[in-house]
């Protein structure tokens, strides 16, 4: 598989298929040395998992045949909220809360659904919504980014999504057309029943249809001042992830260079200089313009600092002395330290591992 440029998916949901693989009985070692993936990668807010080891996750679960069936009655799954009308978008909440509310207080229903096309891969880029409209009828179809990869419960929760954004702005033309690639079961049937769905099973796509009415109709209970701070936030984030200028993007990719240059010296100072150099800004503009996308010069050169630190360790024979210096530390005890903070273990102890 070619690896996709650009695409991933948040930390939040590499963590609930990897506590299903944890229920099947794999230890976290067999699934950094199927997919790439190590824990420590998962720690803390807005960490990122890129799609081709995001499909060696569902290949897994593809593999032991977990079907929709299946992971809805994980016990990690709030399989309640899918029968909850006025709380389902607590789970789209959870994964991004700007993008929630951003899409709850829009102009339009029409403008709530650009919204969240445009901006979910905040949450996962690694598939697809079209819209289309025809006469009066609306229909918005979901495409894999790897069609041979199916995890069906991704297209439902967007289609419950879809409902809940129609209900939320207009009073809708019932019933809602599904068409599913998921064979019939009680759970899934159980489910679309309760959304008002007339589904057809075993489709060659995935799409909801609906009847188009109050696409346009202006939203009551729309506030501009609220939406200008949430499209800030949103964009923020958006941009942080995906756009080649990102500031965070900038500060990765000179920390990753520095340490990989044996002919440089790590310092953090000469880090952040080159940046500001890059950015033609001071030193204070570039810790500002972090903040507004969510974090810190530490904070990006200490993730680079133990990806790198991980790499080295498993994949080369460098000493570890020799690693703590090319990371810039000033002795092994201080490497030793943040390795072991991070990782809850010594770096000999993990390499041997």
């Amino acid at each position: 598989m070619n690896k996709s440029h650009n695409k991933s998916v948040s930390g939040n949901l590499a963590k609930r298929l990897i506590a299903n693989l944890l229920d099947l009985g794999y230890a976290w070692n067999d699934i950094t040395e199927k997919t790439g993936i190590y824990p420590e990668e998962l720690n803390g807010d807005g960490q990122r998992i890129d799609a081709d080891r995001h499909y060696k996750l569902l290949r897994l679960l593809n593999e032991h045949d977990c079907d929709l069936e299946w992971f809805l009655n994980q016990s990690n799954f709030q399989i309640s909220l899918l029968f909850d009308r006025d709380n389902i978008l607590e789970s789209l909440a959870n994964d991004s809360t700007y993008l929630a509310l951003l899409c709850l207080n829009s102009r339009s229903l029409r403008e709530s659904f650009q919204y969240y096309i445009k901006y979910r891969g905040v949450i996962a880029n690694t598939d697809n919504l079209s819209i289309r409209e025809d006469n009066n009828q609306v229909s918005i179809a979901y495409f894999y980014e790897y069609p041979e990869v199916s995890y069906q419960f991704v297209p439902m929760i967007n289609f419950i999504f879809i409902i809940s954004f129609i209900e939320h702005y207009t009073t809708p033309k019932l019933p809602y057309h599904i068409k599913t690639k998921s064979k019939k079961t009680n759970t899934i049937s159980t489910i679309y029943s309760y959304w008002n769905c007339e589904v057809e099973w075993e489709s060659d796509i995935d799409s909801i249809s609906f009847e188009n009415t109050g696409m346009d109709e202006e939203f009551t209970q729309y506030n501009s001042v609220v939406q200008k701070f949430l499209l800030f936030k949103v964009n923020s984030e958006y941009n942080s992830i995906f756009q080649e200028n990102s500031v965070k993007k900038m500060v990765e990719d000179s920390v990753r260079e520095i340490i990989r240059d044996s002919s440089v010296d790590y310092k953090s100072s000469f880090v952040a200089t080159r940046v500001c150099q890059r950015l033609n800004a001071s030193k204070t503009t570039l810790s500002r313009r972090l903040k507004d996308e969510g974090t810190s010069f530490k904070a990006v050169e200490q993730k680079v600092k133990l990806n790198e630190s991980i790499n080295l360790l498993k994949n080369t024979n460098t000493s570890i002395g020799d690693i703590a210096f090319s990371l810039g530390f000033s002795t092994q005890s201080a490497f030793n330290r943040f390795f072991s903070d991070a990782m809850h273990t010594t770096p000999l102890k993990f390499r041997r591992h």
